[in-house]
């Protein structure tokens, strides 16, 4: 049985603890790197929704790492996922793993169904009532998931609806699959990830319909690097601001 984000701590008052990244995972970041990325170059445009992004607190999305990223890395890269607005672009960078104040997830699938249209949200409580019921965590990103956070701007016509879930076990990873299979809802497409857990970290995100086909299990399994969380501070020093991704 899955349990709910239990690999993954996000938040230290303590001191610094090792976070291990996954796809889908967000990041908040502190007022100095917001002030970092204000001196970046960026056009009118983006300086509009970075101006936004800040104002509004939103988080910023954990993207791939470059080869040679590890554990003594000092920056991870992140993006923001502009709404519909600011034309749905990404706006890449780099943020000091120091100016990190804490990592954060998409919500769960059960608190964004306000959002679907009334013909989906009786397929959509049954989906999740059996996730329950399994003891998975769905999560839902993308436009969705965005608009569960940010509050609208998102969503569109032929928006998809995308998840994730933590998978242990090969048996879990079925019965997830089971449940994904027998979701119906007009006009709606349902996508999902599977992350497969090792070792207490994400080592592989797998489609669903590729791990119905069993393809996963040719896959090689590594581990994805830690990044290291810094312990909230009350002052911040000043530190070099956060660099862009060329």
């Amino acid at each position: 049985m899955a349990t709910p984000d239990s690999a993954l701590p996000k938040r230290s008052d303590q001191g610094p603890m090792m976070v291990p990244l996954h796809p889908h995972l967000l990041a908040h970041l502190n007022p100095v790197a917001w002030k970092g990325l204000e001196q970046l170059h960026w056009d009118a445009s983006e300086r509009e929704c970075l101006a936004y992004w800040k104002a509004a607190r939103l988080p910023l999305l954990v993207t791939g790492q470059p080869p040679d990223f590890n554990e003594r890395s000092s920056h991870i890269a992140m993006c923001i996922e502009a709404p519909i607005r600011w034309g749905r672009r990404k706006m890449r960078l780099r943020v000091a793993k120091r100016d990190v104040l804490f990592f954060d997830e998409f919500p769960v699938a059960a608190r964004i169904a306000g959002l679907l249209p009334a013909n989906a949200r009786a397929s959509w409580a049954r989906l999740c009532s059996s996730f329950h019921r399994l003891g998975a965590t769905p999560r839902v990103y993308g436009s969705y998931g965005w608009q569960g956070i940010a509050g609208g701007g998102y969503v569109h016509r032929r928006a998809e609806l995308n998840l994730w879930l933590q998978v242990t076990e090969p048996d879990e990873g079925d019965e997830i699959v089971a449940i994904l299979s027998r979701f119906q809802a007009p006009k709606m497409r349902l996508e999902a990830e599977l992350l497969l857990i090792r070792g207490g970290a994400a080592v592989a995100a797998v489609d669903w319909r590729e791990w119905r086909a069993r393809r996963w299990e040719a896959m090689p399994f590594r581990a994805m690097p830690a990044a290291k969380l810094p312990p909230l501070q009350r002052e911040l020093p000043e530190r070099e601001p956060a660099e862009a991704l060329a």
